[in-house]
Formats: structure tokens, C-alpha cells, sequence
């Protein structure tokens, strides 16, 4: 509450409940019988002739003159209370109720006003737990979001890399050669050179058997074998 002073007539509002708990009618009658029974003691003693050797009447007239006082204080205390309880019920709109009743009415209001606050109270620790709860929840669905996300990018990350591996497998160009390979293509380099080495053997020797040939048929007695002349 935002006004603490304002609860402070529920600490005087304890002595209500503890007085209505009292039956003041009773109360009441059993202190105006103590103040009789002293006032008839008071009466005996004064007119009661003892011997000079009986102490029973000197004792008395010592508890009669010290308890009197305090009986007839506690009966004008009863009076006054019964004074102020009949003033008291008019105020609030009663003819005339006990002291106990009245009483009982201002402790019910304050039970009734303790329960209010401390629904209060609880109403707004709920509400506080509330929040912190749904401040719990949305920090859970961020976190959550955020692994979420790093997965998803992982997983494509993942997947670009795959696709990358196997385009690089599936292309020669983007293979590195094994040593097969690089085997087998210093052979066919190999091959290749010989076969080229053993054409040009063979046209050198087909040219040298050629220039040969040529030189036989241009010898003596090669004009036979021309055509005549016109």
C-alpha cells in the first residue's frame, strides 16, 4: 500500500478484539457483587464488638479499608464503559448493544480489512511472478530462436560444402591427378613420342630410297627410256 500510516488504526484495533472476546454484562455483575460483599464486610466490622484478645475484626477492618478503594474503581470503570459503549452505539446508528457486540463489529471490520490487504499483497506478488515468468518464457524463445537460426545456418553451411565436394569429384578439372594417373599419362606422352620419332624415321628412309631410285633412272643409258623427241 502506498499509505503505510494509514494502517495504523488496525494495531489499535487489537484491543477491540481482545475485548470482544469479554462478556461485560457478566463482567459487570461479578465486580458489583465484590463491591457489596465489601461494603456488607464494612458494615460488620464497624458494629462488631470483639474481645481485646480477637484478632479476627482488627484483620478485617485492614482488608476492608484496602480493598474498598479498588472495588469502588473498578465499579466506576464498569459504569463508564457502560457510558461509553451506549454513546459509542449511537454514534454509529444503534440504540443501545453491549460492548462485546460493538467490539465484535470493529474486529470482524479489521479481519475483513487484513484479508483485503493480504489479497492485495498476493495479487501483486502473482502479478510480479507473472512477469517474471513470462520475462523467463521470452528469454527461453529468443534463446531457442537464436539456436535455431545458427543451426539453420550451419546445415546450409554444411550443405554448400557438400555440393561444392561433389562438384569437385564430379569434374576432372577440379581433381587432383592420383598417381595412376599421372602414371598412365607419362606412358601415353611416352608412346606418343615414339610413334611420332618412328614417322619421321620412316619418311627420312622413304625419301633417301626415293632420291635413289631418282638417280638410277637419270644415269647413262636412262635416254632410252625417254620418250622421242619431236
Amino acid at each position: 500500500t502506498q499509505f503505510k500510516d494509514a494502517l495504523e488504526f488496525l494495531e489499535e484495533l487489537k484491543e477491540a478484539e481482545k475485548g470482544s472476546e469479554n462478556d461485560t454484562a457478566w463482567l459487570k455483575g461479578e465486580s458489583l457483587k465484590l463491591a457489596s460483599g465489601v461494603r456488607r464486610v464494612g458494615n460488620e466490622v464497624e458494629k462488631k464488638i470483639y474481645a481485646a484478645n480477637d484478632r479476627f475484626v482488627p484483620v478485617m477492618k485492614d482488608f476492608h479499608a484496602q480493598v474498598e478503594p479498588g472495588t469502588k474503581k473498578l465499579v466506576a470503570q464498569a459504569n463508564k464503559m457502560e457510558d461509553t459503549t451506549t454513546r459509542l452505539c449511537k454514534a454509529y446508528g444503534e440504540k443501545k448493544c453491549r460492548p462485546e457486540e460493538l467490539l465484535s463489529k470493529f474486529a470482524l471490520f479489521a479481519r475483513e480489512f487484513r484479508g483485503a490487504l493480504h489479497a492485495i499483497d498476493k495479487e501483486e506478488a502473482d502479478k510480479e511472478e507473472k512477469r517474471r515468468k513470462d520475462a523467463e518464457a521470452a528469454e527461453r524463445k529468443k534463446l531457442a530462436a537464436e539456436r535455431k537460426k545458427r543451426r539453420a545456418s550451419q546445415n546450409a553451411e554444411a550443405e554448400k560444402n557438400a555440393k561444392s565436394n561433389q562438384l569437385a569429384a564430379a569434374s576432372p578439372r577440379l581433381r587432383s591427378p592420383s598417381a595412376k594417373q599421372r602414371k598412365d599419362k607419362i606412358i601415353d606422352a611416352l608412346v606418343d613420342d615414339m610413334v611420332r620419332f618412328s614417322a619421321k624415321d620412316m619418311l627420312k628412309k622413304l625419301k633417301k630410297k626415293r632420291h635413289r631410285t631418282k638417280n638410277k633412272m637419270e644415269g647413262p643409258g636412262s635416254s632410252m627410256l625417254k620418250p622421242p623427241q619431236q
